[in-house]
């Protein structure tokens, strides 16, 4: 939120600015509350709110491209003890977010969400089309040391981890791929 009320120049000391951002998001929200059925993979809220005439002041990615947008957690005891498992849960993933990162199955992806989620096609499309415009997904499988490093730096900063944030001690060896 720091980030874009300075490059929105909106003053980080005003509640006027946080309560009418937050006034305006309940709204949008309230709006299209009776029409979200699910919420797997879709960025719509944000474009019925810009349609109806609200400010995009932006995304995250804008603001802060060095952090990771998704990832994946588990109990290292869980998967100590269940290593089988977790390769199988991670190879599936794997290969379904490459299946999803091929423009040629653009059709497809939108068909399967659309018949699962019950939502109008086009809305689901918009979806589609801004999670691969913004490259959310990392679809290799592999963990950017860098972003991971960004992520681990934020937390400790916010105060939501203790200790080292050494990237190592959060990452499982012989499972996690790490790049850079």
């Amino acid at each position: 939120m720091g980030r874009s009320q300075g490059q929105n120049h909106l003053d980080r000391r005003s509640e006027g600015h946080h309560a009418h951002l937050s006034r305006a998001h309940g709204r949008a929200e309230r709006t299209q509350a009776r029409r979200l059925r699910h919420r797997v993979c879709r960025c719509d809220l944000g474009f019925y709110a810009e349609s109806a005439g609200f400010t995009n002041l932006g995304l995250t990615i804008d603001y802060a491209p060095e952090l990771p947008f998704a990832g994946a957690v588990v109990a290292r005891s869980w998967a100590n003890s269940h290593k089988n498992t977790l390769a199988k849960v991670l190879s599936v993933h794997n290969k379904s977010l490459a299946w999803f990162s091929d423009p040629q199955n653009r059709a497809g992806a939108i068909k399967i969400m659309v018949d699962a989620s019950k939502l109008k096609e086009e809305d689901v499309a918009r979806s589609y089309d801004f999670l691969h415009k913004n490259a959310f997904f990392e679809n290799t499988g592999r963990v950017s040391r860098t972003k991971m490093g960004a992520l681990l730096k934020a937390l400790k900063d916010l105060g939501d981890i203790d200790g080292s944030t050494d990237v190592e001690r959060f990452v499982l060896p012989g499972v996690t791929q790490l790049t850079d």
